[in-house]
């Protein structure tokens, strides 16, 4: 088995690492079962004064067992509720010991002042950037940022100049009064390559499952070494039961429809729209990339996918796909442990000495694999099969795009080209295995880039 992710996690103000621990409540626990969490305690001391005498405040202190300073401290110093940001340099210093100690870790989760030094930290250590007198560390796969926000006194602007190329995630409440979200899409704005989910809270790291999951899915969609040098635009082909976006349950198909099945055959083993074969090459192949519950749940008969390069993501060094001692493994089908790792194999197997052309690179499940994709700045494109029925399921898609402003919806022509075979437009009738009549239709969506979507998240109405 490979190592589990570790993650960086820098509490806000007035809170320490315990503190911080305790108050991301569900959020640590359900995180704690994909990646190891650290959390350091901050070295400026929060002069704010408790009534000893308070029940709220006995019970708080009794919860931490007596630590010291009842558990308060920051990263910055704060006068009258507004951050001087003094004491940045000795946070640094700080957090890079701690990082020496605990680390290295491949990203960060910062509530707060957490995410506001959590911030500096990342663009100091980003690539391309000039050693710095303070910290000492590789450069980080993900940040998270919850409650984020820029440090606005102008001797601090270099911190963000340049971008911060890092994939970030932030993550703020349309209520926080602490960190409005004006000053949430300040740090945005420095950032290339961010994503945002908004929650109806005020100034607290949210519980709600959709964030749990988001978080989860943004980690795993870092690759775990390098980002991929051979980079090819990725699609998600998905079928999905209407309007509770089931796409499975028991680790299988919850519906047999013929026409969803024929649909999905034929476009991820079509080459008609990947160009002209080179010179040299006998055919195009497609790649499909899943999961390994996604692999494992296929009919024995139809595994690996035939015409089409099968290649499953698993962290797992030991997965043997299901193969006896006695069988031979099958041509085109490989294990990656991420979606980068899987471009850089395809760019290893199938190069200039290959007879074979590679053509669409296409994300086939399961919802886990789905999440990850969703955040990966290579996913383009998303084939959505929408089954106009709501079938019982315990896997689930995890956006329903229609309502996202993060994808756009392409005309029908747009999607016959893309997918280079006829398909029929508008809602089709369709016969399940067990003779029920269904409704289907077949829909493409394009990714929107333009960080502009982001930052409309965060423009206040």
């Amino acid at each position: 088995m490979s190592k589990p992710l570790k993650v960086l996690c820098l509490h806000g103000w007035i809170q320490s690492g315990p503190v911080f621990s305790k108050k991301m409540g569900s959020v640590q626990k359900y995180l704690s079962k994909y990646a190891e969490l650290h959390f350091p305690t901050g070295p400026v001391v929060a002069d704010e004064e408790a009534d000893p005498n308070d029940e709220e405040e006995k019970k708080r202190l009794a919860a931490l067992g007596g630590e010291q300073n009842g558990g308060k401290f920051g990263w910055f110093e704060v006068e009258d509720f507004k951050n001087t940001y003094g004491s940045w340099d000795e946070s640094l210093e700080c957090i890079n010991q701690y990082m020496q100690e605990k680390g290295p870790f491949d990203g960060l989760i910062g509530f707060s002042q957490g995410a506001g030094i959590g911030a500096m930290l990342a663009q100091m250590l980003q690539p391309g950037q000039p050693p710095n007198p303070y910290v000492q560390h590789p450069p980080f796969k993900f940040v998270v940022f919850v409650g984020g926000f820029r440090a606005e006194k102008p001797e601090f602007d270099h911190f963000y100049n340049p971008k911060l190329t890092t994939p970030s995630l932030h993550i703020a409440g349309t209520s926080d009064t602490l960190v409005p979200l004006a000053r949430s899409k300040q740090l945005v704005e420095r950032c290339e390559n961010a994503h945002v989910l908004l929650h109806p809270g005020q100034h607290i790291v949210p519980q709600q499952a959709v964030y749990k999951t988001g978080i989860r899915d943004f980690m795993f969609s870092a690759p775990t070494k390098e980002p991929t040098k051979h980079p090819r635009d990725l699609t998600m082909i998905v079928a999905v039961s209407s309007p509770n976006l089931g796409i499975g349950k028991k680790n299988s198909m919850p519906w047999h429809i013929k026409q969803e099945m024929a649909y999905f055959a034929n476009v991820t083993s079509s080459t008609e729209s990947s160009g002209q074969l080179e010179e040299g090459k006998s055919k195009i192949m497609n790649v499909v990339i899943m999961g390994r519950s996604c692999y494992d749940s296929l009919p024995k008969k139809n595994r690996p996918l035939k015409d089409r390069i099968n290649i499953v993501i698993t962290r797992n060094s030991n997965y043997n796909f299901g193969l006896t001692k006695k069988e031979k493994m099958p041509e085109n089908l490989y294990a990656a442990d991420c979606i980068d790792s899987a471009l850089d194999l395809v760019a290893e197997k199938y190069g200039a000495d290959s007879d074979i052309q590679v053509g669409k690179v296409f994300i086939i499940g399961g919802s886990f694999l789905y999440g990850s994709a969703l955040y990966h700045p290579l996913t383009k494109n998303l084939l959505f099969t929408r089954i106009h029925k709501e079938y019982p399921c315990d896997s689930f898609f995890p956006f329903e795009p229609a309502e996202s402003s993060d994808w756009v919806r392409k005309a029908h022509p747009e999607l016959e080209k893309f997918v280079g075979i006829p398909v029929e437009e508008g809602r089709l009738k369709a016969a399940s295995s067990n003779k029920e009549e269904v409704e289907i239709e077949f829909e493409l969506y394009g990714k929107n880039d333009d960080v502009n979507v982001a930052l409309e998240k965060l423009s206040i109405c």
